[in-house]
């Protein structure tokens, strides 16, 4: 009769195990080595299964996997269940920050859900007063992301429709300055419009009779401050998106006059997507 140490360090068991010799040769037969593990440990891996855990501090939900924890057992000790996710053991401020974020979060809903008389601007620094005390331009930029997040994890579309009105832009609705405007994939804008979207009828609920009654309407949209026409920016390139519900015709806009000094449309068309742009990452309200 043999006797072994088990390797692992948080053994469940006596801490050593007993073999007869018939037990030692028929391992060595069948596996070509002696078990490293006592009886109570090799039962103990078998009924080891994967845990979900809550963190106590942010309530993020992780999970460990049985191997996770046989590994911890073996190498370092008896596993005991963790209350705090990894990343609010590595940064003990994560936590505060989280019950800040849930806190603005929860805050911003309700001065949205109201409709607060105030502009958009005073709501947040009223509440950025609230959870700072004092606060700085940061903070309050920081405010105005979670906002803004908030809309696109959360915020139907007819709420954000609810929300948001236009503001009139004038634009250039003449044939001849998009013929003269470069645009790298048509030559120029008014091929982009025209050939694009006018002519495969992207832009049928226009009603228009011609390129030039198009780019009549199209302003018009742009210049409305119709109920049924709403504001964003679209997230990539920060042009202004015109969007007419009626109609589902969406304008884009270059209002940043970084090489052309004026306001003008970029394209026009009716998206098929054009709610999970809404709903989504790629066009935000635009305050």
């Amino acid at each position: 009769m043999g006797t072994y140490l088990c390797k692992m360090k948080g053994c469940v068991g006596s801490g050593s195990f007993s073999m007869e010799p018939g037990e030692e040769a028929w391992h060595m037969q069948k596996f070509g080595h002696l078990p490293t593990n006592c009886p109570a440990c090799r039962a103990w891996k078998k009924a080891q299964t994967d845990v979900e855990i809550t963190c106590s501090s942010c309530d993020f939900t992780f999970r460990i996997t049985a191997r996770q924890i046989i590994g911890w057992h073996t190498h370092n000790g008896i596993w005991e269940q963790p209350t705090l996710c990894k990343m609010c053991e590595e940064d003990p401020n994560r936590a505060s920050r989280k019950r800040n974020q849930k806190t603005a979060i929860s805050e911003a809903s309700a001065f949205l859900a109201k409709k607060a008389s105030n502009p958009l601007d005073d709501s947040l620094k009223a509440l950025a007063k609230k959870m700072f005390g004092k606060y700085d331009k940061r903070q309050l930029n920081d405010l105005r992301q979670l906002v803004i997040d908030l809309h696109r994890a959360q915020m139907t579309r007819a709420v954000i429709l609810a929300q948001w009105g236009t503001k009139p832009i004038d634009v250039v609705t003449d044939v001849q300055f998009y013929a003269n405007l470069h645009d790298p994939k048509h030559g120029n804008r008014l091929s982009h419009i025209k050939d694009k979207h006018y002519r495969r009828g992207h832009l049928a609920g226009l009603n228009a009779r011609s390129i030039d009654e198009a780019l009549q309407k199209l302003g018009e949209i742009a210049s409305s401050n119709s109920d049924d026409i709403y504001d964003f920016r679209d997230s990539k390139t920060n042009y202004i998106v015109k969007y007419q519900e009626k109609t589902g015709i969406v304008v884009l806009i270059d209002d940043s006059r970084r090489f052309i000094n004026t306001e003008h449309i970029v394209t026009a068309y009716t998206p098929s997507n054009a709610l999970t742009k809404i709903g989504g990452s790629k066009w935000i309200p635009d305050f």
